[in-house]
């Protein structure tokens, strides 16, 4: 759990703040599970997540849309700053909104590098 919450704290995703004057607080648990690698270790993994379940539209967030990219393009364009040793803020894990926000929050990033990003079709358009 420790390990969690530094990197938590080392990624700039959880920041401890006083609580809002009539703010709607969002609970959130530890999920807790044994990993079992390819040669037989096993190592414990734990990731705090937010009940994202519990937000309701308009009240807690507007919109959750975000376009789908390639594995392999998101990788690539997150090497140059992974090079630089840059971050990115992103959301918890489990808000409906998170990659939403990642989304901004990359696009944002692409903007100052001057790289151009493209509108994406959502996948219900893409004909198989």
């Amino acid at each position: 759990m420790n390990e969690e919450l530094a990197s938590l704290k080392e990624n700039e995703t959880l920041e401890l703040v006083n609580r809002p004057v009539n703010a709607r607080v969002i609970q959130n648990r530890w999920v807790m599970r044994i990993e079992t690698s390819c040669d037989g270790n096993t190592r414990f993994k734990v990731l705090l997540v937010v009940k994202g379940y519990v937000q309701k539209q308009e009240i807690d967030y507007d919109e959750t849309f975000s376009p789908v990219a390639c594995c392999d393009t998101v990788r690539t364009l997150l090497a140059m700053p992974a090079s630089k040793n840059m971050k990115l803020k992103r959301s918890l894990y489990g808000l409906k909104q998170a990659p939403r926000c990642w989304n901004k929050r990359f696009i944002s990033f692409m903007e100052k590098a001057v790289l151009k990003t493209v509108q994406l079709i959502p996948a219900y358009f893409i004909a198989t």
